[in-house]
């Protein structure tokens, strides 16, 4: 029986059954094992898809991360927005990016408009509108994020309308009480509205929410220096913020500017400032025409001219360049391109009285008294109250021989700004040619008391009316006081040896003749000097 158990289990029909049955157990095996492999290599794809992902939004969300760090800390907008815009690459439908993308574009455009020094062209009219309607867009993205109202508020306060930024500003500090950030644009809003105490107020709020915040610092000494605090104050407002970020360009560059302001004037140490703002910032176009003021002011025109064309290399429409530039190539008597570049700010400026003011003096010095007319009626219409106006007229029609409309128009300058030093001065010209001796001698007297800039001047103007009186004594006094200022001074020098000749003061001429040669050794009065002193 089991002999014949075994024979059926191991016959023909058996084995074909057995195979037919190891065929199908084969086959669910078979595929057993390929769905569980295909499940396997699914799961296998997407993890490896998953972690791609994820790597993919970590490197995106370092970008974003960094990207706002350098905006918020370092001020750098370009570059920060450079690494948004890599988030973005990387993750473009990320809303959170969009939304620090769109607010950082439009803080760049407000920032770009605070900057400008003169009115807005009508694309940067266009690129404010542009930025309220971003702010419009992110509120409408984060209702109750404090950024919106912070990037309006700062729009209305490029376009001066102060009223609507600081009801933006609030809106941002309710939303968000603990945002310094808005506390600080509140104090500069009521500062240029006029409203110090409340500046004072929001600074105060924005210090005690952080005190590492470096810009509330900053503009506690730009509005210290401003209403013109002690110079020791302003730096020390500025140097807490430089404490907080060594690498504050603006906060070097105030610096500079309050170095500038102390008497006397700390010229190695705001050249060392500006330089220092250069080096952080070499884009930092007022620092370039920072270090030509530290130039024009030592009277080193040729190299303050320099400075302020590397100002507008980087910018052909900055107006304050333009200007300081022509005052500069006025002092050096390059009178066409003076005029060139006092054009050009008026290009820009077509209402700014001060600079018609300006280009009407280099007008007078060519001469021409027509176009410097044309030029001072349109200051007056844009800037009544410039009492310069009135100064150029008058010399206009005292070199026309005009001296009663003369010296009425020096007197009117004077009626506007009584310690007037220039046009006390040129009313003495006019008083002289009408032979009113003491009443120019008095004008002369009071500009040297009044003067708070190169009083010299006055003082050399005063001896050259003492020459044409013949008081040699009182002139030899008063060159000798412009020689302790300006030493360089070839024509005060030359005065000063014809005063020694005429008084047949051999030893003092010989000792100021070696002066002019020190000075000016291929000076071509010299030869002729030596022969007078020798016949002494």
């Amino acid at each position: 029986m089991l002999l014949g158990q075994i024979a059926n289990y191991y016959s023909p029909a058996s084995e074909e059954k057995r195979f037919q049955k190891l065929a199908k157990i084969t086959t669910k095996i078979s595929s057993v094992i390929v769905l569980a492999g295909s499940l396997i290599l699914a799961s296998w794809e997407l993890g490896s898809y998953l972690f791609e992902r994820w790597e993919v939004q970590s490197l995106a969300n370092k970008y974003a991360e960094v990207g706002v760090d350098l905006y918020y800390k370092e001020n750098n907008v370009e570059v920060s927005q450079s690494f948004i815009k890599k988030a973005l690459e990387l993750d473009a439908d990320n809303a959170d990016y969009l939304f620090l993308d769109a607010f950082i574009d439009g803080m760049a455009s407000v920032r770009y408009l605070l900057n400008l020094d003169r009115p807005y062209t009508s694309e940067e009219l266009q690129r404010a509108h542009e930025a309220i309607a971003k702010s419009v867009l992110l509120r409408e993205h984060s209702p109750d994020s404090a950024e919106p109202y912070i990037l309006r508020g700062q729009i209305y306060t490029a376009l001066k309308d102060f009223d609507d930024a600081k009801a933006m500003l609030l809106k941002a500090i309710e939303i968000d009480p603990n945002n310094e950030f808005a506390f600080m644009r509140l104090g500069v809003v009521n500062y240029l509205a006029g409203e110090l105490e409340n500046a004072d107020k929001y600074l105060t709020e924005a210090e005690k929410l952080n005190p590492q915040f470096k810009w509330t610092y900053l503009w506690r000494g730009i509005i210290a220096l401003e209403q013109r605090e002690p110079i020791e104050t302003v730096s020390e407002w500025i140097k807490k913020a430089i404490q907080i970020d060594p690498k504050f360009d603006l906060a070097y560059y105030n610096l500079a500017w309050a170095q500038l302001k102390e008497k006397p004037k700390k010229y190695d140490e705001a050249e060392k400032n500006f330089r220092r703002a250069l080096a952080l910032n070499p884009s930092y176009k007022e620092a370039y025409y920072g270090l030509g003021m530290v130039f024009g002011y030592q009277n080193q025109y040729e190299i303050a001219d320099q400075y302020l064309t590397k100002a507008l290399e980087l910018d052909d429409k900055f107006l304050t360049a333009y200007k300081w530039r022509g005052i500069v190539r006025d002092e050096m008597a390059d009178y066409e391109m003076a005029f060139a570049d006092f054009s050009k700010a008026l290009d820009l400026d077509p209402s700014n009285g001060d600079i018609y003011v300006r280009r009407a003096r280099v007008a007078i010095k060519v001469p021409q008294y027509k176009d410097a007319m044309k030029d001072l009626d349109l200051a007056l219409r844009f800037d009544p109250n410039n009492q310069r106006i009135d100064l150029y007229k008058a010399k206009i029609y005292s070199n026309l021989g005009k001296l009663d409309a003369a010296l009425n128009s020096a007197t009117s300058a004077l009626q506007k700004k009584p310690k007037y030093a220039e046009a006390l001065s040129v009313r003495a010209s006019i008083l002289e040619k009408l032979s009113r001796i003491d009443e120019a001698l008095n004008d002369l007297e009071t500009a040297i008391s009044v003067a708070n800039y190169r009083p010299e001047r006055f003082y050399k103007e005063r001896a050259e009316l003492f020459i044409r009186l013949n008081r040699s004594q009182e002139a030899e006094k008063d060159f000798k006081t412009v020689l302790s200022a300006a030493p360089d001074d070839i024509a005060v020098i030359e005065h000063l040896i014809a005063i020694y000749v005429d008084g047949k003061n051999k030893d003092a001429a010989l000792s100021m003749l070696d002066k002019l040669i020190a000075v000016n050794p291929s000076n071509p009065s010299i030869q002729e000097w030596q022969e007078k002193i020798q016949d002494l």
